[in-house]
């Protein structure tokens, strides 16, 4: 059964058994000792599992340059807090969502940042459902997606939640990408148990069933639970130090693995020693045997495996980082453990009598050997078609990153996708982010308009929902920015400009008939006004002349008087005359008594009223005395006592009737001196030559009025025709205004919404409270980053949706093409972005160490064969059983079940089958070349005959182990056990009982090219 034999190995296993309760007691103590040493892997994946993300790819980059330009704390661990209340949310509702906003921003820890909306009246309408039963509040935890440290804040969130007192009504989901992978690890976490308990149970059937002894079949048991019990301490511990890459899927592929290769490895050491024990050999001679022509089978099985695990080393994403590394481990371990422990178990209980063979029946087996021999061509051809028909299904593969489908239980996080499907119609929690990048600030309306382009673009999409951009924050444009509401307000107050004209036409018209009034009567005017200048002329002629006779008077008087007395002092003085006069009339009751006084003032002071003494007068000293008297008189009188005495004498002498004339003449004297006083008065400057000049200037005033009133009569008579003509045009302007109005309105009803919409913010709208409260949402502080929320119409899990994100930066270019954004940069983040980078990561990933793993497997198999060309077929035949065990598990599961391959399960599915695939057919292969020595057909029948059960039973054995994943509770464990079990079996039934040997026979001795065959 082996490739040749080694005495080096044989010794070994002989001390082995020699020592056999050294050995126990080492690998007891060495478990014990590393697992009370060291933290168990569990602990250490929950505090160092690797992010499920890599942070190399574009969409990982994207996310956390906007959280740097947004200036929030990178993280990649995006969720949402579903709060819903199937009555509607109330007012005990909201408050309970004050109070998880102020707690969720208070830990810091575990919570990088919170979008909230629906603490503002402007954005409410983002975060609640249509229905008004739900509200959404984005949070991003602290650290990547799938971490350790997002696994932990997802934990602490959910505590944080169930902390709230809640009134009745209100459920609260934290769901969302990041708990959604939180879930699924839990779930894993739960599984491994189970799957190592279920793994354990199958094998133990599978022992019992073979060797039918409990003693025998403890002996894989024993050599598989110390080999878990060192592997897992010793990845724990190069897991802990950073050395190794760990997650949950490295305990339950790792485990699956050394359970399938420890178990396998006993069995053939099992089948070495029982051979030598069907050879009589002695228990010591038996193990040394065996260990003699297994342990080289046993090595390069393990170097085969690990160079398969190794190759993931390659890779990028740290799920397959965590899984074929740590596997590669164990595999060493449990060969190390497998080469040593199930020797010393046999010799003690060899040595017992127990675990002796059963008899075995090679003759079943070798006549299964001359049928593939007889009829080599015809199953070669047959087992080629069925493999490759198996293999055809996956023509209709469909990649599935679908993790919330890979729950089976109703986790929270899924109860929240059920929950927002429900009240919004599409997964509002899991939206995509089409990020705007540009050299300058966008809060502009040219770039509005832009963006609000693309986001119309975006929308149109067939596989989005709606986008929530700045320029239509509820995922549809905001009608004030419309083309056709700004139209419809401008046709509005067209309107209303129309029916101001309207009712101000009467008033027009009025005007129009006053300007006509106006008009004549300025036209009367001046046919009249020469009349008038005329007139004006005349009687400044008339005051010219009596101005003329005043300054003759006054001149008379000034040379009279030598200048003392002027006309105004000579009209005063007369006037004062008069008013003596009056006094006199009134004072003299008739002409008697005025003689009568006139003569006694002349007899008794006649001589001394004389202007100068007569010689009578001056001899008479009473004369004398009666002048002097009367001197002194007038010197207080100012000579008014002389002059009246005087008056008096005349007076005796003036005859009555010239009295009673004077009488009757004076109210007329008077009043004419009032009216010369009056006069003088208003003469100009008092003064006649200033009168003159200013009757002068009065007379070319006239002239210019006369002028002036034909200019007014002609300008009125075209004021006249400009108001007939405004009256007119008003008419023609309310018919333009009506016409406009119409247009505009119709404008609005048409591009107010649908495909003719446009964009337009007045200058005013950026000051809006509304837009303050968008902008800090959706655009960076400094404007040169903006957001858009495209929420999926479709799975955002899907393939499709995995698909049409592709196509988003693109549209999204094509539409800002011709605006001011035409050179800005586009790119994308989000679930459907980072699904898709991932799907083309793994695609990378998987090429390259598939290529890497072929290529290690073949170096082993040339080593151990010698030949090139047998480890060429075996590699290729080992290739297409893997394609046909895909296409089995895309037919049961995408078409049969329902649940679309998840895109872990072929690559980790590759890994297993081209490591244990390739070994079962080296070590069918290697016994082939063994027994050759007389031919290739008779070493393929004895082949059969000592290898057919062996090999059968440890595939059997390793398939039910990774059927054994198939007992937890996520979805894609459960596939990669299928697909793996089901490839196993393809291996053992189909590949290694007919292909190969069918094929062996037909090639001949070929197949070992270069080498040549042994003979004899």
């Amino acid at each position: 059964m082996a490739h040749g034999e080694s005495r080096v190995f044989g010794r070994f296993s002989r001390f082995c058994a020699r020592y056999a309760w050294w050995v126990i007691g080492f690998w007891v103590v060495l478990v014990g000792a590393l697992n009370l040493a060291i933290p168990q892997l569990e602990r250490t994946v929950a505090e160092h599992s690797a992010p499920f993300i890599p942070g190399n790819i574009e969409a990982a980059q994207t996310l956390r340059h906007m959280s740097k330009e947004f200036g929030v704390p990178a993280s990649s661990a995006i969720g949402s807090v579903l709060l819903v209340n199937e009555s509607g949310i109330g007012a005990a509702d909201e408050q309970v969502y004050r109070d998880l906003v102020a707690a969720l921003r208070a830990d810091t820890d575990d919570v990088a940042y919170v979008l909230d909306g629906y603490s503002s009246d402007t954005l409410r309408s983002i975060a609640l459902s249509p229905d008004g039963k739900a509200i959404n509040l984005v949070v991003a935890g602290t650290g990547d997606v799938g971490s350790t440290k997002a696994h932990q804040n997802t934990v602490n969130i959910r505590n944080t939640i169930d902390a709230l007192a809640k009134p009745a009504g209100l459920q609260m989901y934290y769901t969302g990408p990041s708990p959604t992978l939180a879930d699924l690890f839990s779930a894993m976490d739960f599984s491994l148990l189970i799957i190592t308990a279920v793994s354990v149970l199958l094998i133990t059937l599978v022992l019992l069933a073979v060797y039918r002894s409990m003693v025998t079949a403890l002996i894989p048991l024993l050599t598989i639970g110390i080999g878990l019990g060192v592997a897992r301490p010793v990845v724990s511990l190069l897991g802990g130090a950073g050395v190794l890459t760990v997650s949950n899927f490295t305990i339950a592929l790792m485990t699956a693995m050394l359970l399938g290769a420890a178990t396998d490895y006993a069995i053939f050491i099992l089948a070495g020693y029982h051979e030598g024990r069907r050879n009589g050999l002695a228990v010591p001679d038996a193990l040394g045997q065996a260990g003699q022509k297994v342990s080289g089978i046993l090595i390069a099985s393990m170097l085969t495996i690990a160079a398969a695990a190794t190759a993931m080393a390659f890779t990028q994403l740290g799920m397959f980082r965590a899984a074929g590394p740590p596997i590669a481990i164990a595999i060493v371990i449990a060969l190390a453990i497998s080469m040593t422990l199930p020797y010393a178990l046999l010799s003690l209980l060899g040595r017992q009598g127990f675990a002796e063979p059963r008899p075995i029946n090679e003759r079943r087996w070798r006549r299964i050997g001359t049928t593939m021999i007889r009829r080599s061509g015809a199953l070669s051809a047959a087992s080629l078609v069925l493999l490759l028909a198996a293999a055809s299904v996956l023509l209709t593969f469909r990649v599935n990153f679908d993790e919330n489908a890979m729950q089976l239980d109703r986790t929270e996080s899924a109860t929240g996708y059920e929950k927002a499907y429900a009240h919004w119609g599409v997964n509002e929690v899991a939206p995509e982010y089409l990020i705007v990048s540009a050299d300058h600030d966008m809060r502009n309306t040219n770039d509005l308009a832009a963006l609000d382009r693309v986001a119309a673009r975006i929308a149109g999409m067939p596989q989005v929902a709606y986008v929530r951009a700045m320029t239509r924050p509820t995922g549809r444009q905001l009608e004030q920015t419309t083309v056709g509401y700004q139209a419809g307000i401008v046709a509005h107050r067209l309107g209303d400009a129309r029916d101001r004209i309207g009712t101000a036409t009467p008033d027009l018209q009025r005007l129009a008939a006053g300007t006509a009034t106006l008009r004549d009567g300025a036209a009367s005017a001046d046919a009249q006004l020469p009349q008038l200048v005329s007139g004006i002329k005349s009687v400044t002629a008339l005051a010219h002349q009596v101005l003329g006779g005043y300054q003759e008077a006054d001149s008379a008087l000034r040379t009279v008087t030598d200048g003392r007395v002027d006309v105004p002092a000579a009209l005063a003085d007369l006037n004062a005359s008069v008013g003596l006069l009056d006094v006199a009339l009134q004072a003299i009751p008739d002409t008697a008594q005025i003689a009568d006084s006139g003569r006694v003032v002349s007899s008794a002071l006649g001589a001394a009223l004389t202007p100068q003494p007569g010689p009578d007068c001056l001899l008479n000293p009473v004369c004398m005395r009666a002048r002097s008297s009367l001197a002194d008189l007038d010197a207080v009188s100012d000579g008014a006592v002389t002059r009246t005495l005087r008056q008096a004498q005349l007076l005796a002498a003036v005859p009555q009737v010239t009295v009673d004339k004077v009488r009757a003449a004076q109210p007329g004297i008077k009043n004419a001196l009032a009216r010369l006083q009056a006069m003088v008065a208003m003469v100009p400057g008092g003064s006649p030559e200033r009168a003159n000049a200013q009757l002068a200037e009065l007379v070319r005033g006239a002239d210019r009025l006369d002028e002036g009133m034909s200019r007014l009569a002609a300008g009125l008579n075209q004021v006249k025709g400009g108001v007939d003509q405004v009256v007119g045009l008003t008419g023609q302007l309310t018919d333009g205004l009506t016409q406009a109005s119409d247009y505009l309105a119709a404008l609005a009803a048409h591009t107010s919404a649908g495909a003719g919409t446009g964009f337009y913010l007045p200058a005013q709208g950026f000051a809006d409270k509304a837009f303050q409260e968008g902008q800090r949402l959706l655009f960076a502080p400094d404007g040169r980053t903006a957001r858009m929320l495209v929420v999926w119409r479709i799975n955002p899990y899907s393939d499709a949706a995995l698909n049409a994100t592709r196509e988003l930066s693109p549209a999204a270019t094509e539409a800002a093409a011709g605006t001011s954004l035409q050179g800005a940069h586009f790119a994308t983040t989000g679930l459907a972005s980072l699904s898709a980078d991932m799907r083309d990561q793994v695609w990378r990933d998987f090429a390259v160490y598939g290529v890497v793993a072929i290529l290690g497997v073949l170096l082993v198999l040339m080593v151990l064969l010698r030949s090139i060309a047998a480890p060429v077929f075996m590699v290729a035949v080992v290739v297409l059983s893997f394609g046909a065990a895909s296409g089995i598990s895309v037919l049961v599961w995408q078409h049969l079940i329902g649940v679309d391959v998840d895109w872990s399960v072929f690559p980790v599915s590759f890994m297993a089958l081209i490591a244990v695939g390739a070994d079962y057919s080296m070590l069918f292969a290697a016994r082939i070349r063994e027994e050759s020595g007389d031919g290739m057909v008779r070493g393929i029948m004895r082949s059969f005959g000592s290898t057919g059960s062996v090999i059968t039973t440890a595939g059997i054995v390793f398939a039910l182990t990774m059927f054994a994943l198939m007992s937890g509770r996520v979805i894609n464990l459960l596939q990669i056990g299928f697909t793996v079990g089901v490839g196993l079996l393809i291996d053992i039934t189909l590949v290694r009982t007919i292909m190969v040997p069918a094929a062996m026979s037909l090639i001949g001795d070929r197949i070992w090219w270069p080498s040549k065959p042994r003979r004899g």
